[in-house]
């Protein structure tokens, strides 16, 4: 893979600024049971960045370089994995547990915009946030059998969740940290 970085050098700032504001808001209307607000708010490009081109233009693409760095930020993946938390729990989806809520509050629903539910997957998958893009993956699949529309701006954007197999190099790491850990013995 060629090794890439956004051209305008900008990006990462504007995209760590954005992502703080929008995270204040998230958690305040999250605290208020606001999730409609969440889910009418336009957030997806800052909050969970991917290396395709939105109708933002290139603007908010991050590429293999700028993954890399917002990666090292701790500050920026904390607040980005609290951005995922609180856009699942809006739809009623317990990202942790990988499982539907079942004591749902007004709004906290699926609102067929699979839009943004393939931008958090793509953007989880290219941070190497293995679980979680189980977990989301595990919901989008849920909506699929429920027959729910993938088909978003004339493409059809369930193949991110219907590939087979889902495998990710860092699953596999995972897997076999997790299988190391449980075979040695307790210090």
């Amino acid at each position: 893979m060629k090794t890439m970085k956004n051209p305008d050098h900008t990006v990462i700032q504007q995209i760590k600024t954005e992502q703080a504001k929008t995270l204040k808001k998230f958690i305040r209307r999250s605290g208020n049971a606001e999730w409609q607000a969440i889910h009418d708010d336009h957030f997806d490009w800052w909050m969970f960045p991917v290396d395709e081109v939105s109708s933002y233009q290139p603007k908010w693409v991050v590429y293999d370089q700028d993954i890399a760095e917002l990666q090292k930020d701790d500050e920026f993946m904390h607040n980005y994995m609290q951005g995922v938390t609180l856009a699942c729990l809006a739809w009623g989806w317990d990202l942790h547990n990988c499982r539907v809520i079942e004591k749902r509050a007004k709004g906290q629903q699926w609102q067929k915009r699979p839009i943004r539910l393939y931008k958090i997957a793509k953007s989880l998958k290219l941070f190497g946030c293995v679980k979680e893009f189980l977990s989301v993956r595990h919901y989008a699949l849920s909506l699929i059998q429920r027959k729910e529309s993938f088909k978003s701006f004339g493409r059809d954007l369930s193949a991110l969740f219907t590939a087979e197999p889902p495998i990710l190099p860092q699953l596999e790491e995972a897997e076999e940290k997790t299988a190391t850990a449980a075979a040695s013995p307790a210090e």
